[in-house]
């Protein structure tokens, strides 16, 4: 008999990361293609979309028309990026020799810089004259603004995230559990600040094309964060600041670990069963709230329910 494979979940996510990546990138050059064969004045009417809301050639017209000057304006941009990547590919060689280095003393430092702050804040800045004062900061179940701060916001979000999490197994009063989970506790810095770096970049590109599409996805990064992070937490061990704190499983070890386990598993095959669905349901914004509702009560009614009987034994 031919033996099953054994589900292999940190491949699996890979792939569903890859193909998640893929349709980020695949959305943006089919958008452009639809906006090309849209009438001007249905876009300042309906905003862009992928099918035209009126067909018009007119984009296409202006190029053979006005040729000279949309080559002259190619001839730029082609020298601009040959240019930016010579420079660019300088940089990075000189960066990734040191970091290649297994003797070079601040390569963990620098590993993280460069993934948690240097992409974010580079595409930050190379927008910083396109970008109003007040930046949208809070959304809705539709991925919809609903609040709005400073652009500065989108600066120092990643950075201090990250520098927080570095603090807190230092000021925690469970500090001595962290070695236990220490390389799960690190992917969960990174996760946090690559998501919240990924999220900086995705708002700042709907800022700056005037468009909503992006922001329409919000729902789906979230549970592909509880995907993430679900991926990992059953390795968490007690402490204050992360995973499900609440008195049943602060207050035993057991209870903890079952929890975490079991929500783990939940927060896994939830969010990915909630990303199917973002693809089926019209207004996935009306089971949003239910289903993280679901996500963070199921596993503290469990740790109760756990603590419970650990209590009558």
């Amino acid at each position: 008999m031919t033996a099953f494979k054994r589900f292999d979940r940190p491949k699996f996510l890979k792939h569903l990361a890859f193909i998640f990546i893929c349709v980020l990138c695949i959305y943006p050059l089919a958008l452009v293609l639809g906006i090309s064969f849209s009438d001007e004045r249905s876009i300042a009417r309906a905003g862009f979309s992928l099918i035209p809301a009126k067909f018009s050639t007119r984009a296409y017209d202006f190029i053979f028309t006005q040729a000279e000057a949309v080559l002259r304006a190619y001839g730029l941009t082609i020298f601009v990026t040959i240019v930016g990547t010579l420079l660019s590919t300088l940089m990075i060689a000189l960066f990734a020799y040191p970091l290649s280095r297994k003797d070079f003393g601040q390569r963990k430092f620098f590993n993280r810089l460069i993934v948690l702050t240097l992409l974010p804040v580079i595409y930050l800045a190379m927008n910083w004259n396109l970008l109003p004062e007040s930046m949208p900061i809070h959304f809705d179940a539709s991925g919809q603004p609903n609040g709005y701060g400073s652009r500065w916001t989108y600066v120092f979000l990643p950075v201090g995230l990250y520098v927080m999490m570095l603090v807190l197994p230092w000021i925690d009063p469970k500090k001595a559990n962290y070695p236990v989970f220490s390389d799960s506790y690190f992917k969960l810095r990174l996760i946090m600040c690559i998501f919240i770096g990924f999220l900086d970049s995705a708002i700042i590109w709907s800022v700056v094309n005037k468009t909503d599409s992006v922001q329409k996805l919000l729902p789906i990064s979230i549970f592909f964060l509880f995907m993430l992070i679900g991926n990992y937490m059953g390795n968490f061990r007690p402490n204050y600041f992360v995973g499900i704190k609440v008195p049943w499983t602060l207050n035993s070890d057991e209870v903890w670990i079952k929890t975490h386990k079991m929500a783990g598993k939940l927060w896994f095959w939830g969010s990915f069963a909630a990303i199917l669905l973002f693809f089926v349901v019209d207004k996935f914004e009306y089971i949003l709230i239910p289903l993280l509702i679901i996500l963070v009560v199921v596993p503290i009614v469990y740790s109760y329910v756990i603590y419970q009987k650990l209590g009558k034994h």
